[in-house]
Formats: structure tokens, C-alpha cells, sequence
């Protein structure tokens, strides 16, 4: 979909090599995908590859022992998928709403700013950034997104300030809001339940009242 976004978005402003290198890219990540789906056996090899295992310092192992984790929970996903068809197309149906929503937010943005620009542009945009976001590095891709966003909008003949407003403005509506409005319904829904101001958490996780109420014993 990138692809396409930036035939359409981009026309004749892309180097060839960007092309080669998505193009690349795009077949590599397709023949390690059609690779590991077809071959279990390689999840064993590639977490106990004997000897070579023995050579690898330990924290550079545990970091490798979780890109693994990683990887293969998303290759377990892919397959879990794969048998539930219409499990995917929702999740393909959302994840389109998604980038949707964010490509007509970074448009709206952007005219409000007075920095005219297509839907195109926006659809393109939006989805190379959600792409770069992915896999975050910091939380919430909190910089990732960022200038990823403000090196594509650069290609669109905004400057430097245009486009780092945008981000900023971007940034508040959909992410900055969701803090306040997620944790009240952490609070309501979640946190006070378990710091009941009245009572206290046992060990078996039930609230017990703080002065609970005397029974009647008979005789």
C-alpha cells in the first residue's frame, strides 16, 4: 500500500534507488515470511543453533532470544489467522479505518495550517509513518513517527517548521488527548476497584471491608 501511495502521491519525485530499495525490501521481507511459514522446523534451529549458541555472549543472547520471541509470535499470529479468513479481513478491514482516520487527521492539519496539499499526499504520508511506527523503539514511537513524518512532508515542498507543526498538532488530537480520557477510565474501570478506599485486597484478590460489620454469635 506504501507502494502504491507513493506512485500515486510521488509521481516522478521518487530516486530510483528509494525504488530498488523498497522494491527489495518488499521481496525480501515476502521470501522470509513464505520461508518461515513453510518451514517449522527452522524456529528450533534458529533458537538452538548448537555451538553457535556457546560462542554468544549472554546478553547479546537474551537480546536475540527476544527478537526471536517477537518475530515468531507474529509468524504464530499470521498463521492463526490464515485459518480464520474472516478474522482477517476485520483485521484488515480496522487496520484500513485506522490508516484512514490518520491520513484524513494529517490532511485536515495540514489545511488548517495553510499548507495545501492533496489527499494523496496525506493517505501516502500517513501510512509510511504508521509504518515506521510499528515496531517502537521508544514509547509510543514517540520520535520514530515524528521524523518520519516531517522527512516525507518535506518532499511535498513544506518546510521544515510547516511540517514540525504539523507533527505537533498531529501528535495533540491523537495522542496527548487519549491520556487524560484512558486514564480516567483506568480509574473508573480498573484502579479503583483494586484501591478501594473503603476496604483492602486480600491475598485471594477479593476487597474485604476495613471495619467490617460485627456478626451475632447466639448463646
Amino acid at each position: 500500500m506504501a507502494l502504491v501511495g507513493a506512485m500515486w502521491a510521488l509521481q516522478g519525485r521518487v530516486p530510483p534507488e528509494i525504488w530498488q530499495l523498497l522494491t527489495g525490501a518488499a521481496v525480501l521481507c515476502a521470501l522470509g515470511l513464505i520461508g518461515l511459514l513453510a518451514i517449522p522446523g527452522l524456529e528450533r534451529w534458529l533458537r538452538h543453533p548448537g555451538r553457535i549458541e556457546t560462542t554468544i555472549p549472554v546478553s547479546i543472547w537474551l537480546f536475540y532470544q527476544k527478537m526471536l520471541d517477537f518475530g515468531f509470535n507474529l509468524i504464530h499470529g499470521v498463521r492463526a489467522l490464515g485459518r480464520s479468513p474472516l478474522a482477517l479481513i476485520l483485521i484488515v478491514m480496522q487496520s484500513l479505518y485506522i490508516w484512514l482516520c490518520d491520513a484524513l487527521l494529517l490532511y485536515v492539519v495540514l489545511m488548517s495550517i495553510g499548507a495545501t496539499s492533496s489527499l494523496s499526499v496525506s493517505l501516502f504520508a500517513g501510512m509510511v509513518s504508521d509504518l515506521v511506527a510499528a515496531v517502537p523503539i521508544t514509547p509510543g514511537a514517540l520520535g520514530q513517527f515524528d521524523a518520519a513524518l516531517v522527512g516525507l512532508l518535506t518532499l511535498f515542498n513544506l518546510s521544515t517548521s510547516q511540517g514540525s507543526l504539523t507533527v505537533l498538532l498531529t501528535r495533540l488530537v491523537s495522542l496527548w488527548t487519549f491520556i487524560p480520557i484512558g486514564a480516567a477510565v483506568t480509574y473508573i474501570f480498573g484502579f479503583s476497584r483494586v484501591f478501594n478506599l473503603s476496604g483492602k485486597v486480600t491475598g485471594a484478590g477479593k476487597i474485604t471491608p476495613s471495619n467490617p460489620v460485627p456478626t451475632l454469635v447466639e448463646g
